[in-house]
């Protein structure tokens, strides 16, 4: 013959007593583990919580189910799980992201490394752009453009011989047609071609310093996109390959 008991839990899982009846001198207020409070019945019907079986003289302990068997409704630790199985979930989505973003960067860095990036360029923007500074990476790119052009044009000043341009102005200064020879040429100049070539070169020069390089260094942008930060990276080798193939036109 059967004989079941009932049995006291605390209200995260813990099991405390699963004899109450043939045992209350087991019972707690609070549970020894985890301190909570501690209940021997559904907080909804009422019903007694089943306990532990005993057959003739043979004990057998029951487990601590996570709803009543007479309203069905989830005792308090059954909601407990489920708020910690919401955490874990967010958990486990959030390192999902994170490795997400990890193998990103990583594929980034690796296209980065497989470019031929002028070495002036590269020198200046690699450990910016594999520690994710994107706009750093290219700020430093375009201002290494205007320092290759001083030290190519041995740091132009401006008509009075006072100051040292820089920006739109050098490039315009550096590049320009309206003077016999530019001080700068990208090609021989002979053909309406050349003549073409070394304007629009010019254009691009002042674009790049005016809309690139300018708004980078005096404005607080937040760049955090990779592929557009190699994309402005590039553009910056081109450049500075157009200015290792220049030929500098020494003045008298």
């Amino acid at each position: 013959m059967s004989v079941k008991d009932y049995m006291q839990v605390c209200i995260n899982g813990h099991k405390i007593n699963g004899m109450t009846s043939r045992h209350p001198e087991n019972n707690k207020d609070f549970c020894p583990k985890c301190g909570a409070k501690t209940i021997d019945s559904c907080p909804r019907c009422g019903a007694l919580i089943d306990g532990d079986i005993i057959v003739s003289a043979a004990h057998f302990p029951k487990s601590v189910y996570d709803y009543c068997g007479e309203c069905g409704k989830p005792f308090p630790w059954a909601k407990n799980k489920v708020q910690i199985n919401s955490i874990d979930n967010t958990k486990k989505g959030m390192t999902i992201n994170l490795r997400k973003q990890q193998d990103e960067l990583s594929k980034y860095n690796t296209i980065y490394d497989q470019l031929e990036i002028h070495p002036e360029i590269k020198n200046v923007s690699e450990s910016l752009f594999k520690t994710e500074h994107y706009s750093e990476a290219i700020e430093a790119s375009f201002k290494q453009i205007i320092l290759l052009i001083k030290e190519k044009t041995n740091y132009p000043k401006d008509k009075n011989n006072e100051s040292e341009l820089d920006g739109a102005k050098l490039m315009r200064e550096v590049f320009n047609l309206s003077k016999k020879t530019p001080l700068l040429k990208l090609n021989s100049l002979v053909t309406q071609t050349d003549i073409n070539e070394q304007e629009g070169f010019m254009n691009i020069f002042v674009g790049a310093v005016q809309g690139i390089r300018n708004p980078k260094a005096h404005a607080n942008l937040n760049l955090k996109d990779p592929q557009k930060a190699i994309e402005y990276i590039l553009f910056a080798s081109l450049l500075a390959r157009k200015i290792d193939e220049s030929k500098l036109n020494k003045k008298e």
